[in-house]
């Protein structure tokens, strides 16, 4: 998938997630601050600090002003160009994870998304909270957002066929990393029922705040809109908890 320094690459090109969602998000260090370009529960991106430097590695607490939220975490530099810094968390109290978890709702996660790859037939699209669409029009879909605080793991779900049902559970994050296409197979663990519905709900409220600006983004959410809800709403129960064996390989644009 995406390795750390190709992301770091990235970041000085063009922006991450929809930066409307995160129009008045600051993060200060005293009278210091910066604008946030994305943010989860395991990173954070902001704009560089005029007249401030910080030591790779070493712990600062900072200030999260995001909106009407506001919260102090303790966080280290791992990592800088000229147009971005990227901040880990080393110290996030339970209430902080809270309020991030406030701030990351499916509505903003939804607005947030944007295209920032592409290569050949197969489109990704990040956004806040690590969410990320992998897709082929016409064909396969790859849908994973972050929702582990620690960072461990997230949801993973998966199209393979335009009309077929959903593939729904939770990987290891570094098992995601590791994807070498969008059909490879991956261990995933089966989610409950009553999880995979409060899941696949969430999964519908970030679609349907996704803000289509071609053609081919509207067909995108429209097959997921219909994919999810005919999962959430089949009296024949079509929500299958195993990723099925790879179909075909498919390279991704960028991998480890």
């Amino acid at each position: 998938m995406l390795s750390e320094e190709n992301a770091d690459q990235k970041e000085t090109l063009k922006p991450l997630v929809n930066l409307s969602a995160l129009k008045d998000c600051t993060l200060r260090f005293g009278d210091k601050s910066a604008s946030i370009l994305d943010v989860s529960f395991i990173r954070l991106v902001t704009t560089p600090i005029e007249g401030m430097t910080f030591e790779m590695g070493a712990s600062i607490e900072a200030e999260f002003c995001m909106e009407r939220l506001r919260f102090k975490a303790m966080v280290e530099l791992k990592a800088q160009g000229d147009k971005y810094l990227r901040f880990g968390f080393t110290k996030l109290a339970p209430s902080g994870v809270s309020h991030l978890r406030s701030f990351l709702s499916p509505k903003k996660v939804g607005e947030s998304l944007l295209e920032d790859a592409r290569s050949g037939d197969v489109r990704h699209y990040h956004g806040l909270k690590e969410c990320e669409i992998w897709f082929e029009p016409g064909g396969i879909t790859l849908f994973t957002f972050l929702d582990d605080p620690t960072g461990d793991s997230q949801i993973l779900l998966r199209l393979l066929e335009p009309r077929g049902p959903i593939r729904v559970g939770r990987v290891l994050r570094a098992d995601y990393m590791g994807l070498k296409g969008l059909d490879a197979e991956v261990p995933v663990s089966p989610l409950s029922e009553r999880d995979s519905y409060v899941t696949l709900s969430e999964c519908r409220d970030i679609v349907t705040n996704m803000r289509p600006a071609t053609q081919v983004e509207y067909d995108l959410k429209q097959k997921l809109l219909r994919a999810i809800s005919d999962s959430l709403y089949s009296t024949s129960h079509r929500v299958e908890l195993h990723v099925a064996k790879p179909v075909r390989a498919t390279q991704l644009p960028l991998e480890n």
